[in-house]
């Protein structure tokens, strides 16, 4: 399952290899996933997609173009029940909008599921959204963190100084080269999943290049910032250690000098 979701992501995208196509074994797949979980779980006594008179939910959301049935099922049991489809990814419109791609074959197979949706809420770049989608039904949301989440706490300098140390640890355990922030030193850092959309290999060549062609010549090492790249993988990914690999391996032949 998450091999298949995972390759529909890539093509939604536009990063997949050429040789990645949805078909109908996948469609089947994806489909029986959702139906066996709504038998299982979501349609029983109480279950979220059982109509609100009888307490399910009042408003549906579903989010992500993994599961789109679930907008068609929950429109089938309670048709008057809004519900809201996110897509959360950079959708490749003018990929999905021509005949005869890759893009194109995932899209048909997500809108045939999700066009009933009441509102369709996509990342605000008008770019990311398939012509067949009606404009007065969509609206635009950035991707954000929860301003009051733990995530944004502020640190004081002792607790600063105590990460950057944890990390330091953690970085020393790797084998990597050590976070030189507390002897003055600047970084730049990029923080994302392991992931083919991140574009982490054309980050290490515009370090490189950036460190090969305009500091060349700089013999203070504390005058040349450092790179920082911290993410991590998701359970439902697997290309990740795939990137991690390629991104390590860039490290150590490609970018050994710097």
């Amino acid at each position: 399952m998450f091999r298949i979701t995972k390759d529909n992501h890539n093509i939604l995208q536009g990063v997949a290899k050429p040789d990645k196509t949805l078909d109908e074994d996948h469609i089947h797949q994806l489909d029986e996933f959702v139906e066996q979980n709504v038998e299982r779980y979501w349609i029983k006594k109480g279950g979220p997609l059982v109509k609100p008179e009888e307490g399910g939910a009042h408003i549906i959301i579903v989010d992500d173009p993994q599961m789109p049935k679930l907008v068609q099922i929950a429109k089938q049991i309670a048709p008057n029940r809004p519900v809201i489809f996110r897509s959360h990814i950079q959708v490749r419109a003018d990929l999905a909008d021509e005949d005869d791609t890759a893009t194109a074959g995932v899209w048909k197979w997500v809108w045939e599921r999700i066009q009933q949706t009441d509102v369709f809420v996509s990342h605000p770049v008008r770019e990311f959204v398939p012509k067949n989608v009606d404009t007065a039904k969509v609206g635009y949301m950035p991707a954000t963190t929860d301003w009051l989440d733990g995530l944004n706490k502020p640190l004081d300098d002792w607790d600063n100084r105590y990460y950057l140390h944890e990390f330091d640890v953690d970085v020393h355990h790797k084998e990597e080269n050590p976070l030189q922030v507390l002897d003055g030193r600047e970084y730049f850092v990029q923080i994302a999943r392991f992931d083919p959309a991140k574009g982490i290999p054309d980050l290490l060549a515009a370090y490189a290049e950036f460190r090969r062609a305009y500091l060349k010549d700089v013999v203070d090492k504390k005058r040349i910032p450092q790179l920082v790249v911290a993410g991590h993988s998701a359970i439902d990914d697997p290309d990740a250690v795939e990137i991690y690999d390629l991104t390590k391996e860039l490290l150590d032949t490609e970018y050994a000098d710097v």
